[in-house]
């Protein structure tokens, strides 16, 4: 059992490991056009008049095609795109944001508001170039303040995280300190988890404290290690615009209930 379990689940609502980013120490806490074309090409006449008129045809079908191609394969500026999801890394030097976490209980009843802020700088990590992302979740009650940090080294080619350092405080002070690698039991990686959900729309306008975004709303099934309940069903809201992994809002349901949700507050680079 991790630390996280042991020390964090009697405060963190039940939401611990489910996050915008998943295993965020607590962390409370995939759109197909079908179209059908008609690519039919009548008899060809012999008369020259007859094949300059097909070949010309045939020219603007091409171009149509292209450009049809063109828009479903288009990815915005700060985005990857891969089988079919549109994944936010706009990671730069110095990058933040915050966001408010409101957490309720296994009744949906709203249980509590705590804070994460999240940053992001260039580094190393074995001798490669990386993004150390750092993540730090407090919730604070009548007698203390916990604070998780959780630091992520993202391979910059790939994003994907190659090494993941937690971290529990209370009151400030370091208790607890865990290190794990790729082949641990208790990694987690975020760009994997978010190509594992599914964009259910583009264009969606999320209004959060932060302002007003356009965003790729996704949504899946996501297995937290550790967590309280296991399995989450998660919906977030994506933005370019935003550092990171570009996270705007970010739900996570049991059972239908909602468990936990983040809303960005600011962000700057």
């Amino acid at each position: 059992m991790s630390y996280w379990n042991k020390y964090l689940n009697n405060f963190f609502a039940g939401a611990k490991h489910c996050t915008p980013f998943h295993n965020r120490s607590e962390r409370f806490v995939a759109e197909n056009v079908s179209s059908d074309v008609d690519m039919s090409i009548p008899p060809v006449s012999a008369k020259p008049k007859s094949r300059r008129f097909l070949l010309v045809a045939v020219c603007v079908a091409v171009i149509v095609i292209a450009l049809i191609a063109a828009v479903y394969c288009f990815v915005l500026p700060g985005m990857n795109s891969q089988n079919g999801f549109s994944i936010v890394t706009n990671f730069s030097d110095g990058a933040w944001a915050n966001y408010v976490v409101n957490l309720y209980d296994e009744n949906g009843v709203f249980a509590s508001q705590d804070t994460m802020s999240v940053s992001a700088t260039s580094g190393a990590f074995n001798g490669k170039d990386c993004w150390i992302y750092v993540e730090d979740y407090s919730h604070i009650n009548a007698t203390a303040t916990y604070s998780s940090v959780t630091t992520y080294y993202l391979d910059k080619s790939t994003f994907y995280n190659m090494h993941l350092k937690n971290q529990l405080l209370i009151n400030g002070e370091s208790i607890l300190a865990e290190e794990f690698n790729p082949e641990s039991t208790h990694f987690l990686d975020d760009k994997q988890n978010f190509e594992e959900m599914t964009v259910v729309a583009r264009g969606v306008t999320a209004a959060v404290q932060a302002g007003t975004f356009s965003c790729i709303k996704r949504s899946g099934t996501i297995y937290y290690p550790d967590s309280v309940y296991g399995y989450y069903d998660v919906t977030n809201w994506v933005s370019a615009d935003v550092p990171a992994w570009g996270m705007v809002r970010y739900q996570a349901h049991h059972n239908g209930m909602l468990i936990s949700e983040f809303e960005l507050v600011s962000y700057g680079r």
